[in-house]
């Protein structure tokens, strides 16, 4: 009724009504913005166990103007942070809800611990981009010290996949100092303007695999067969060593390589000053 909860007892039996606190949650410094069930759960202990609050799936609670209602009392959070082995560390912290007051939580996914190690390096001259009738290798198309690429079949669902799960993310990717690298596989070419189609990152390059160098070029270091395991998605540095490789379509990757790329950027910042 007029946006709050009201509770209800069919057995018309008098329900004392619960003592109510205030939660504010907020966002310490994650590179995707926390979703109910996707990224965290709230636990209210009743009974000897935590069961988790019912909120709308990926509803984005923190940072909100006004607070949660809750009963006062015990509560556990937990986060999870999927990493791209499909692993995912978690988190779990423990918290209380006073009557009449406010206590404020800060949600903060786990990051990967250590430095993450490139899982492979790719020839970057030899990967050439057909664009407007021109071939350019991929290493003179280098922008930034990162970039990521996406090899992708226009015709194909697995592929339009992909596209769609870059769209929620663009103000990120857009705020990121790296660039985007679309290329169709060649034989596609009529196909090239489904691009336009999608909201996609500002930083782009877009072009024919010209003579299939660039599959060429990620299966000498992946292995053969990629060419049906369409998209392929890597991100990289000016050099070519490669840090996220994903072959096929994976649920989330918009969002997996913005940690992929919050953590390996971080680690770089760390050389940096330490080599001051």
């Amino acid at each position: 009724q007029k946006g709050e909860w009201l509770r209800c007892d069919f057995d018309n039996k008098a329900v004392a009504k619960p003592e109510i606190g205030l939660l504010k949650l907020t966002d310490k410094g994650n590179p995707v913005t926390p979703q109910y069930y996707l990224h965290y759960t709230i636990g209210f202990l009743k009974d000897g166990f935590y069961h988790s609050l019912e909120f709308p799936e990926g509803e984005k609670l923190t940072n909100q103007k006004k607070p949660i209602e809750l009963e006062a009392g015990h509560y556990d959070l937990v986060t999870g942070t999927r990493l791209e082995d499909g692993s995912v560390l978690s988190q779990m912290t423990f918290f209380t809800i006073d009557k009449g007051k406010l206590t404020t939580l800060p949600i903060e996914l786990r990051k990967q611990p250590g430095e993450m190690q490139p899982s492979g390096k790719l020839n970057l001259d030899s990967m050439n981009l057909e664009k407007g009738g021109n071939a350019v290798s991929l290493s003179s198309l280098a922008v930034g010290n990162y970039s990521v690429l996406v090899v992708f079949d226009p015709d194909k669902e697995p592929s339009k996949h992909i596209l769609n799960d870059l769209g929620p993310y663009i103000d990120q990717f857009n705020q990121w100092g790296g660039q985007f690298v679309f290329a169709i596989p060649t034989g596609k070419e009529a196909q090239a303007e489904v691009l336009k189609t999608y909201p996609l990152p500002a930083k782009k390059q877009s072009g024919i695999d010209a003579n299939s160098t660039i599959i060429n070029a990620i299966s000498a270091v992946y292995g053969g067969g990629l060419k049906d395991k369409l998209p392929l998605v890597l991100f990289y540095d000016q050099t070519g060593n490669v840090y996220l490789f994903s072959s096929g379509y994976k649920i989330g990757m918009g969002e997996q390589l913005l940690k992929v790329i919050s953590v390996v950027e971080a680690n770089q910042k760390i050389k940096a000053s330490c080599g001051k």
